[in-house]
C-alpha cells in the first residue's frame, strides 16, 4: 500500500508526475525495490508516496494474529498488480445495503476504492483526510469532513486506518482499508487468466488446518466462484485428511484430473482467503447441515435425542491445547478453565439449565470443568491433549503426525473427525452457547444452530473489552 506523506525538499528519490496513474507508476518502482517516491503536482501541493507491505502494515496492530504457525501464511497478498478498469473479476458485495462510506485516511487503496464507487455505484462518500482533494474535487457524492460518523448507522460503512479483523468480530459496518481493497481485488489477485477460460478454483489447505476451517473457507470461496460458473475444489492430498474421507462425509470436491494452469486459479494464500469472507458484508452463514452426508446426520440426530431429549442444556466449547502453544491472539486467544468456570456457573444459576454439554480437546479444561460441575456435565467423547504433551510442536496436527505411523494416522484422523462432529452437532442443539474463542468448532456450531441460540457469549471478546 502506498501512503501519502509530506514532500521533503531535502530528499532525493524517484520523481513522479501527479495524475490518474501515479500509484501504478510508483508500483513500477516498488517492483524494483524502491519504497519512497516524490510526486510533483503541477496543479497543487507536491507530496511523497511511501510504500509499506500490507502485512507489515497489519502487523503493527495488537489485533493482528501473531500465531507462530501463521507466519508462513500472511493474511494479505501484496496486490502490486491490479486493474481498476476490469470489473469482471471484482467483488463489491461488502457494499450490499450500504449507501454511505466513511474513509479515515486518503491513500492508494482508499482513493482507488472511492474511484470505483464513484464510477459504478450511487454510494456517497466522506473522507476525514483532506489530502483526498488532490485526487477528487468535493461534490455531492464526495465530501471532506472532520465530523465523526455515526457508528449506529446501518447504511454506513466505516473504513478505518488501522488493522481490524472484521470477520473475527462479525462486524458488518467497519473494515480496515487493506481488507476493503483486498476483498474487492481478491479474485484479480489470483490470476490474469481471462474469466471465460477459468473452470476451477483450487484451494491448497495447510496440513495443520482442521476440518471446520476447511469447510468454512471452501464455502466462502464457493459462494464467490459460483457466481461465475467456476467450481471450487481442494487440491488432492493437500489436507491432513484422506481425500476419500472428505468426499465420504462432506460436500467437498477434490480437483479433477482435467484441471491445469490454463483453466484453474490457485488459492495458495489460505488465510488471505479466510479473512476475505467473500460472502457479503453481513457475515452470512457459510454452510448448513447439508454439508453433511444424510446418513451421518441421521446418526447424530439419534444420538442427540438419546443424550439430551427435551432437557434445557447449556453448550460450552473450550478450545485450548495448541491454541495456547501457537500463541493465538485477539478473538482467537484461548482462555484457561478457571476463567471460563465462573462465567458458566453464573449462567447456570441465572437460567437454571438442566445440564452442560462440553466440547473440548483439552484434557486440563475437561478436568477443571468436571471438578466444578460433576454430574451436570456431559462431555462428548473426543481425543484430548494436555499442554505438557506438546513439547516442541505447536499444533495438534504436528503432534499426531509425529507420534503415529502413516496407516495408524489415517484411521485415527477419521475417528477423531467423526467424534469432533458429534461434539459440535450436540453443541448446536443446546439452548444457549458459551465459547472460549473464535475457532473452527465455534463456527460450525453457529452454522448448524442457524441462529437458534437463546443467548450466547464469546469469552475472548468479553475479555478484550475489559
Amino acid at each position: 500500500m502506498l501512503q501519502i506523506r509530506p514532500y521533503d525538499d531535502n530528499a532525493s528519490f524517484r520523481k513522479l508526475k501527479h495524475g490518474d496513474r501515479v500509484f501504478h507508476d510508483a508500483i513500477v518502482g516498488v517492483l524494483k525495490g524502491e519504497t519512497i517516491f516524490q510526486v510533483i503536482n503541477p496543479d497543487g501541493e507536491n507530496y511523497c508516496l511511501h510504500y509499506i507491505g500490507n502485512n507489515d502494515w497489519a502487523m503493527q496492530s495488537e489485533l493482528y494474529p501473531k500465531s507462530k504457525h501463521l507466519t508462513g501464511y500472511p493474511l494479505y497478498p501484496l496486490h502490486l498488480m491490479y486493474d481498476e478498469n476490469d470489473t469482471s473479476k471484482m467483488s463489491f458485495d461488502i457494499f450490499d445495503g450500504i449507501r454511505k462510506v466513511w474513509f479515515q485516511e486518503a491513500n492508494e487503496y482508499t482513493i482507488t476504492v472511492a474511484k470505483l464507487l464513484l464510477a459504478h455505484t450511487d454510494i456517497c462518500m466522506t473522507f476525514a483526510d483532506r489530502r483526498v482533494s488532490m485526487f477528487f474535487p468535493e461534490s455531492e457524492r464526495l465530501r471532506i469532513s472532520d465530523e465523526a460518523p455515526d457508528p449506529t448507522d446501518s447504511e454506513l460503512l466505516r473504513v478505518i486506518d488501522s488493522f481490524f479483523p472484521a470477520p473475527s468480530f462479525n462486524t458488518a459496518n467497519q473494515l480496515d482499508q487493506v481488507y476493503c481493497f483486498h476483498h474487492i481485488f481478491f479474485f484479480q489477485g489470483l490470476s490474469d487468466l481471462p474469466l471465460e477460460k477459468i473452470r476451477y478454483a483450487e484451494i491448497v489447505a495447510p496440513k495443520f488446518e482442521g476440518i471446520g476451517s476447511i469447510l468454512s473457507v471452501y464455502a466462502r470461496l464457493g459462494r464467490l466462484f459460483d457466481r461465475y460458473g467456476i467450481k471450487t475444489t481442494i487440491q488432492a492430498g493437500s489436507t491432513r485428511y484422506l481425500d476419500s474421507m472428505l468426499e465420504k462425509y462432506f460436500a467437498l470436491r477434490i480437483t479433477p484430473a482435467d484441471s491445469n494452469e490454463e483453466n484453474t486459479v490457485y488459492i495458495c494464500n489460505y488465510f488471505g482467503a479466510w479473512i476475505s469472507r467473500l460472502v457479503g458484508k453481513a457475515c452470512e452463514a457459510e454452510y448448513d447441515v447439508n454439508c453433511l452426508d444424510p446418513a451421518f446426520r441421521n446418526e447424530m440426530d439419534e444420538y442427540a435425542e438419546a443424550v439430551m431429549g427435551k432437557k434445557r442444556m447449556l453448550g460450552v466449547l473450550l478450545r485450548g491445547s495448541d491454541f495456547f502453544t501457537s500463541d493465538m491472539t485477539a478473538l482467537a486467544k484461548p482462555v484457561k478453565a478457571d476463567i471460563a468456570i465462573p462465567i458458566v456457573q453464573k449462567w447456570m444459576e441465572e437460567d437454571g439449565y438442566d445440564g452442560i454439554v462440553l466440547a473440548t480437546e483439552d484434557e486440563d479444561m475437561l478436568a477443571g470443568m468436571r471438578e466444578a460441575f460433576g454430574s451436570k456435565l456431559i462431555a462428548i467423547s473426543q481425543e484430548r491433549f494436555s499442554l505438557k504433551q506438546f513439547g516442541n510442536v505447536e499444533t495438534i496436527a504436528e503432534f499426531e503426525q509425529e507420534t503415529m505411523d502413516k496407516d495408524r494416522y489415517a484411521v485415527h484422523i477419521e475417528d477423531t473427525t467423526v467424534n469432533y462432529f458429534y461434539a459440535v452437532y450436540l453443541l448446536s442443539k443446546c439452548e444457549s452457547f458459551i465459547y472460549s474463542n473464535i475457532c473452527g468448532g465455534e463456527r460450525l456450531t453457529h452454522i448448524f444452530n442457524a441462529g437458534a441460540f437463546k443467548k450466547e457469549l464469546c469469552i475472548a471478546q468479553t475479555l478484550m473489552k475489559q
